[in-house]
C-alpha cells in the first residue's frame, strides 16, 4: 500500500536547484558551458516533472483501492476533508531562489510541493493501510471467538424456550437445544475459547463451560466423557467430550447453551454451518 517516492526524482530536483544562473538579462553573457548546463536542467526537469505526473496517477489508485478496501470491509471511510488534514500543506521552498531564474524558479518549486505533498501522501496511506490491518485482524479474531457451529452431529430433540419437561412433567423454559446421538458422538467447541468448567454439574451430569472471550459463553451437558480440562485453550471443531446420557435424561443427547453477556439466547441464532 505505501507508496514510495522516486529517489531519482527527488535527486534531480536537488540536483537541478543546485544549478548557479545568472539574473534574467544576463543570458548574453552565458558561456557555451552553462549554455549545455541550462539545456542540460530543462531535460532533468521534464523528466523530474515526468516522474511526478507518474507518481501522483499512482498515489490516486492507492487512495481508490484504500476507499475500495474500507467499502467491501464495511469500514470506516477516509472523507477527502480528513485526508487533506491529514496530508496538510507543504512548506517546501527553494533556499536561494536568487541563483536561479524565476523560471526555472517556479518551476523548481512547484517540483518540490508535488514531491512534498507525495511523500505526506504515502504516509497516511501507510497508516491508513495498517490501521485497515489491524481492524480486519480483529475482525477475524472476533469471528473466531463467535460460536457458529453444531456441537455435535444428530437430531434436534427439544429447542430453546418454553416446553414440557421430559422429566417433571412441568412447563419450564428451556435454556438450550438438546442434540441426540449415538453415546461417544463427538462434541466439539463451537468458537475458540478457554474451558472454565469441566465436571459433574448437578441435573446436566458429565457439564462443560467454554469461555469465549468478547461476552460468548457455551456451555455442554449430559457428556459421557470429558477430554479437556479447566484453563484448556481451545478451538472451534476441536473435541472437547463425548455424547452421553450423564445427569437426569430420558435417552442420550448433548444440552447445548450460548450465553451472551451472561444471557442466555437461542443457540440456533449461533448456527450458520454443520460442525465444520
Amino acid at each position: 500500500m505505501f507508496l514510495y517516492v522516486s529517489s531519482s526524482a527527488v535527486g534531480l530536483l536537488a540536483c537541478a536547484a543546485s544549478v548557479c544562473f545568472l539574473p534574467v538579462g544576463g543570458e548574453k553573457r552565458l558561456t557555451s558551458e552553462l549554455r549545455s548546463e541550462l539545456v542540460l536542467l530543462n531535460r532533468s526537469l521534464d523528466l523530474t516533472e515526468r516522474k511526478v505526473v507518474d507518481l501522483e496517477e499512482e498515489m490516486e489508485k492507492r487512495i481508490a483501492l484504500d476507499e475500495k478496501v474500507r467499502v467491501v470491509s464495511d469500514l470506516e471511510i477516509i472523507h477527502e476533508e480528513v485526508r487533506s488534514l491529514g496530508v496538510g500543506g507543504t512548506g517546501w521552498h527553494l533556499k536561494r531562489p536568487d541563483l536561479v531564474s524565476p523560471q526555472i524558479g517556479n518551476r523548481l518549486v512547484s517540483i518540490g510541493e508535488r514531491i512534498d505533498k507525495l511523500e505526506r501522501q504515502a504516509r497516511f496511506e501507510q497508516d491508513s493501510f495498517e490501521k485497515i490491518v489491524g481492524e480486519l485482524a480483529q475482525r477475524e479474531k472476533l469471528l473466531a471467538h463467535t460460536p457458529s457451529i453444531m456441537p455435535a452431529q444428530g437430531f434436534m430433540t427439544s429447542y430453546f424456550g418454553w416446553r414440557i419437561s421430559p422429566i417433571t412433567k412441568r412447563r419450564e423454559f428451556h435454556k438450550g437445544l438438546d442434540i441426540a446421538n449415538l453415546v461417544g458422538t463427538p462434541i466439539v467447541a463451537t468458537a475458540d475459547g478457554k474451558i472454565t468448567f469441566a465436571g459433574w454439574r448437578r441435573g446436566f451430569g458429565r457439564f462443560l463451560t467454554v469461555d469465549h472471550g468478547y461476552g460468548y459463553i457455551t456451555r455442554y451437558g449430559h457428556l459421557k466423557s470429558i477430554l479437556v480440562k479447566v484453563g484448556d485453550r481451545v478451538f472451534r471443531g476441536q473435541t472437547i467430550g463425548l455424547l452421553g446420557a450423564s445427569g437426569k435424561v430420558t435417552g442420550p443427547h448433548v444440552h447445548y447453551e450460548v450465553l451472551v453477556n451472561r444471557r442466555h439466547v437461542n443457540p440456533k441464532g449461533y448456527i450458520h454451518s454443520g460442525l465444520f
